[in-house]
Parts: structure tokens; C-alpha cells; sequence
């Protein structure tokens, strides 16, 4: 399974972090290496979307995505 952190960057979600503020703060959390850019993940109605180890989670808050992801190395 994979360890990678894939962010949504379909159109919902993109509205949802127009700084990529999220996306920073998740490069922040894990590291550069482990974040790719995803098509949709289908979690439109409740973006900004992530998925890491085959789960999706919806991602509101810096704290939430915080609860989610492993804290870099």
C-alpha cells in the first residue's frame, strides 16, 4: 500500500484551497516526496480531498489533516 499523499486538483477542490495553503501545510506535514496530484477523487460535495494509505478523507482544517497524516521523518 502506498505511503504517498495524493491531493485532489479537480475543479471542486481547487476552488476549495485557491493558495494551495492545504497543500503546503501537507508537504509541511509528510515531506515534498510524498504528496502527488490526483484527478478527482470524487469527494466533491466536502472538498479539499486527499487520499493516503487507499483511504479518502475530506480535509477542512489544517487540525484535521493533522488527525489524518503521519508527521514527517
Amino acid at each position: 500500500m502506498s505511503k504517498k499523499v495524493y491531493i485532489c486538483r479537480g475543479k471542486s477542490c481547487k476552488s476549495a484551497d485557491p493558495e494551495k495553503s492545504l497543500e503546503k501545510y501537507a508537504r509541511k506535514i509528510v515531506g515534498k516526496d510524498k504528496i502527488k496530484k490526483t484527478k478527482c477523487l470524487g469527494l466533491c460535495k466536502s472538498a479539499f480531498a486527499i487520499e493516503y494509505k487507499g483511504e479518502k478523507y475530506s480535509c477542512i482544517t489544517k487540525s484535521e489533516m493533522e488527525g489524518i497524516l503521519p508527521l514527517k521523518k
